[in-house]
């Protein structure tokens, strides 16, 4: 418990000067208290979590996320993270001159499928893996490839928001790898890249693909990191696909074909699960969503 509590209180965010001091140290004794709290009660707990670019760009955000894994992986909690994609792979495609007027925006439709490929696996993927193993987190990279964890439709093709690219919906996850690391302290991080059953390469929608595999794996969470404000503020947690109807009932803020909304009915649906929604941009949101 004493290395949760120095963890806790380690501040990766020293160089965001608009922040008072006086508020950190009240921010992290309040943390402290909640995972001193809580640790016995959340042993064992399974969360899938999806992680925002937004955090993969940044790296005081992903320094404090690394950080916050080590912390919940400590406490004994499973997990499994899938990352997004979007505006790192458009600005590395960007880099090469590749862009919607010279190419077709569906993946597996072209031949550069196997350059999405490399950036999204290659590329983003072990951004990730490199920082949390660097700060003591046994992550592995996985692609939905390995072990056919994940395998694609061959169409569905969903928009990806604030781009000219658009994905695959998975067809099925395999969860036999990610329960055999189970309660190991290994973290696996997935990109959600795949096969179709013909053997194609298709990159898939990261939201949908999220819910799919909490679900495969009965997990208990799935916290959806991402920059939606009416989300983060108005809706925090979603229990049941009531709740769900409800909130698109009595509110123009979102809408029922919203990605992060059908990826929270789909697994409010086929699972006994909780949905928590976290604000990507703000340091130690993981810990709180959890410890809260």
């Amino acid at each position: 418990m004493q290395k949760n509590f120095n963890l806790a209180w380690r501040n990766t965010s020293n160089n965001q000067k608009n922040l008072l001091v006086q508020n950190i140290r009240a921010g992290k004794a309040q943390l402290i208290k909640k995972i001193i709290e809580r640790s016995n009660l959340i042993k064992h707990m399974s969360v899938v979590i999806r992680l925002s670019s937004v955090i993969i760009e940044n790296k005081i955000l992903l320094s404090n996320f690394a950080e916050n894994l080590e912390i919940l992986v400590d406490n004994g909690l499973n997990l499994i993270v899938i990352h997004e994609y979007g505006n790192l792979l458009t600005k590395q495609l960007k880099l090469l001159g590749i862009d919607d007027k010279k190419y077709s925006p569906h993946f597996g439709d072209d031949k550069l499928s196997g350059l999405f490929e490399m950036v999204i696996s290659g590329h983003i993927n072990k951004r990730i893996v490199s920082k949390l193993c660097s700060l003591g987190v046994m992550a592995i990279g996985l692609s939905g490839k390995d072990g056919n964890l994940l395998v694609a439709k061959k169409s569905n093709h969903i928009a990806i928001n604030d781009s000219w690219l658009y994905a695959s919906e998975p067809l099925l996850v395999n969860p036999e790898i990610l329960l055999a690391i189970e309660d190991t302290k290994i973290v696996p991080i997935i990109s959600p890249v795949a096969c179709t059953d013909k053997g194609k390469t298709a990159i898939l929608d990261t939201d949908i693909t999220s819910a799919m595999a909490a679900t495969a794996v009965n997990a208990n969470k799935l916290i959806i990191m991402c920059e939606n404000d009416f989300l983060i503020n108005n809706v925090v947690t979603l229990s049941s696909v009531t709740e769900l109807n409800g909130l698109l009932k009595n509110t123009i803020e979102v809408a029922a074909t919203d990605s992060l909304v059908k990826a929270s009915r789909y697994a409010l649906l086929n699972s006994d699960i909780t949905v928590q929604f976290v604000n990507s941009r703000k340091s130690d949101a993981l810990l709180f969503a959890i410890f809260d």
